[in-house]
């Protein structure tokens, strides 16, 4: 009997082993893991294939819209984008900025080789920062990542939202174009050098109601202009500055363009002589770094980009006016 069971257990032994042997043996067969072969079903999606095919290929352009919590902003207003808007958004992103820096009548078919962003990320909800401000970049980020916000409230037919989104995606880029061609920082920096805020947002939160209006928060904006800048975004930093003359040069009309120099230039009034001979001088000074930074960006543009800036500026917002058109 004690033969019997000795002879079973041996037996059982055997038959485990082999199974074991023959699973190890099927894995070390396997090219693939289980979470590499999950990934490849979940990225062979119609959508990914239109990224691919789209955008990834073409651009080089490594787009992430799936929630990955290592690449999340510590910021309770970010959530993940809709998919059912991803490839809306996609499609403003390649019209918007893509195909117009590589069209024949601006960078040529070639322009974005080697110069698009590595990867672009997409959120559903807003950028928004300690102090509720809406951010138009991420400030953690490198010149090789684009983040585009408020995904899930894009509207093609909204221009202002359309409007927001070219401004996102041209400050950005901007912001790699500097890292690319790099520009003399110290002499931008000593036009304005007093102007800016450090990164802190304190300022744009305290001007009353700017906020609830997100076309004028994220447009041209005459309080800006009276303090020597297009935008009010241009205050952080003197990079953000520099990459807001891009940007807001590349999504409003020469006549906007011209009303924010002569807001600038136009002193406010004070029935005190004492006090309007402040504002005159303030004007002035306003208006002369206004147009010394918008020189020094459009000459570097020209010179360094190799891209001419007017018809740049011409074409793009042409393409702006024709995406919401369509």
């Amino acid at each position: 009997m004690k033969m019997k069971k000795l002879i079973y257990k041996s037996l059982l032994l055997t038959f485990v082993s082999s199974l074991l042997l023959s699973s190890c043996r099927e894995e070390e067969l396997s090219d693939i893991s289980v979470v590499e072969e999950n990934k490849l079903h979940r990225d062979n999606t119609e959508l990914d294939k239109w990224i691919k095919d789209s955008i990834s290929i073409p651009y080089g352009i490594n787009i992430q819209y799936r929630w990955d919590e290592n690449n999340t902003p510590d910021n309770a207003y970010v959530y993940p984008a809709d998919k059912d808007k991803v490839k809306e958004v996609l499609q403003a992103i390649k019209y918007l900025l893509l195909d117009t820096y590589n069209h024949k009548q601006t960078g040529g078919k070639d322009f974005m080789k080697g110069k698009s962003p590595i990867k672009i990320y997409l959120f559903g909800g807003k950028n928004k920062d300690d102090n509720g401000v809406e951010r138009i970049n991420n400030p953690n980020a490198t010149a090789s990542e684009m983040f585009i916000y408020n995904v899930n409230n894009f509207d093609k037919n909204n221009d202002t939202e359309v409007y927001i989104l070219a401004r996102y995606l041209h400050h950005q880029f901007a912001r790699k174009l500097g890292e690319i061609f790099p520009y003399d920082r110290d002499a931008f920096l000593k036009i304005s050098q007093s102007r800016y805020h450090n990164h802190s947002t304190e300022l744009l939160k305290n001007i009353v109601g700017i906020n609830d209006n997100r076309r004028r928060f994220f447009g041209i904006e005459e309080y800006a202009n009276k303090r020597s800048f297009f935008t009010m975004h241009s205050f952080l930093s003197p990079e953000d500055d520099f990459s807001e003359i891009i940007s807001a040069s590349f999504t409003n009309t020469f006549s906007e363009l011209e009303r924010a120099r002569k807001a600038a230039a136009e002193p406010d009034y004070d029935d005190d002589p004492v006090v309007q001979e402040r504002y005159n001088a303030e004007a002035v000074q306003a208006h002369k770094e206004l147009v010394e930074k918008k020189n020094f960006v459009e000459e570097y543009f020209n010179k360094e980009v190799k891209i001419n800036f007017r018809r740049m500026q011409i074409f793009s917002v042409q393409r702006l006016k024709n995406y919401i058109k369509k």
